[in-house]
């Protein structure tokens, strides 16, 4: 009988679809289990998929540029010794995949409920490009196709009827790459019963101790942390302290985490993404720098592996850099909690009874109620102010 190859979960419990990029064999050749046999883009990251058997590469399913949901049957192989067949009957539907989930359960849960199938629209890798490239639902094009499988005209006619509804002069942008994860990852955190709470805090010594570290750094040191790598340390520190914040909601129950990975949200041209830095709590601040700096070259290289973005237990996102004063984050599901970070400015305080300069940036802390109560959320944002005031607590 034929081994199926099928596409699994590989980027982490919220992928959903993922498209073919590449085939590193051909029907017809052989393949060895193990060996990376299809290379596919999910909404985080290109991620090879290895052969489950040896044997011979029968039939591809979903041809390069197409997409499949998760369970999806991607090609077939002839195990080795057994006579390579011609394709069964169907097979002529590249792009099209057969749904039958393979379901991810994590021990003592219950199987999550089957996929629905009808989530999944039969459409040929041509289509399914086209849609992307003009924002079209393949569910509309597909309400109005005259055959089984969506075709690019089919494509298109949905792209006149949504742009003959629309008032007025524009243009379709399409979601890739990362766009479409923070799509669905907003939808999802908009399910949460979130609440923000923020504090002050004074960047004094935060900004000379930087300073310090530049002047004393030998040439051609490696890199020097940003406020961000101080951020990320106090954090992680705290949530030690706090280790409700390092949780999430689960059905019904917390679940008390107990690594502190942080992640860290980072803008690329295709989107936002959040890798992760493993352990934060126990690196020192030159390490995360250097690990931070590496993640940021794959994520805007779109070269993210899934583990640089599994496993996050809590976020930060600074957008200082951009010179943004105060906003507040949505909590990244399924984490309990999300710390926005501001820019660092110079503002008139009063001290002692006179109005003085001093350097001031804002923090604040989004978490999920059902997790984080008021009290707890402000007692873990104070120990990061306080952390980030006296900076040089932070140091190896």
């Amino acid at each position: 009988m034929p081994v199926e190859v099928r596409l699994t979960a590989v980027a982490g419990e919220y992928m959903e679809t993922a498209v073919v990029q590449e085939w590193l064999a051909q029907e017809g050749q052989p393949v060895v289990e193990g060996a990376p046999l299809v290379v596919v883009e999910t909404a985080k990251a290109n991620v090879e998929i290895p052969a489950p058997a040896s044997g011979v590469l029968q039939q591809i399913v979903v041809a390069r540029g197409g997409e499949a949901p998760v369970g999806a049957v991607l090609a077939l192989i002839a195990p080795a010794g057994e006579r390579a067949t011609g394709h069964p009957e169907g097979a002529g539907a590249r792009g099209a995949a057969r749904v039958e989930p393979t379901p991810q359960t994590e021990p003592g849960r219950a199987a999550p409920a089957p996929q629905d199938a009808r989530r999944f629209v039969r459409a040929t890798p041509r289509a399914r490009a086209l849609a992307r490239e003009l924002g079209v639902s393949l569910a509309e094009a597909a309400a109005a196709s005259r055959g089984a499988i969506v075709s690019e005209e089919d494509v298109r006619r949905a792209a006149g009827r949504a742009e003959a509804a629309a008032p007025g002069g524009h243009r379709v942008a399409p979601l890739e790459g990362y766009q479409r994860a923070g799509a669905e990852h907003i939808a999802r955190s908009l399910e949460i019963p979130q609440f923000s709470v923020s504090m002050t805090f004074d960047a004094t010594l935060l900004d000379e101790t930087r300073a310090s570290l530049r002047r004393a750094a030998p040439e051609g040191a490696a890199l020097m942390p940003t406020v961000t790598e101080f951020v990320v340390k106090a954090a992680a520190l705290a949530l030690r302290r706090h280790p409700r914040v390092n949780a999430r909601w689960d059905e019904g129950r917390v679940l008390v985490l107990d690594d502190v990975n942080v992640g860290v949200a980072v803008a690329t041209e295709r989107g936002l993404v959040v890798p992760v830095i493993r352990a934060a709590d126990g690196r020192a601040l030159s390490d995360l720098a250097a690990d931070l700096a590496r993640l940021r070259q794959r994520a805007e290289a779109f070269c993210l592996a899934p583990e640089d973005v599994r496993g996050g237990t809590f976020t930060v996102s600074n957008l200082g850099m951009f010179g943004v004063e105060h906003f507040t984050a949505l909590v990244n599901p399924p984490q309990a909690a999300i710390l926005a970070v501001s820019a660092v400015t110079t503002r008139v305080v009063w001290v002692d009874g006179q109005a003085r300069p001093q350097r001031r940036g804002d923090l604040t802390l989004t978490a999920d109620h059902r997790v984080v109560d008021g009290m707890e959320a402000a007692r873990f944002l104070g120990e990061v102010k306080a952390a980030l005031e006296q900076p040089n607590d932070l140091l190896p």
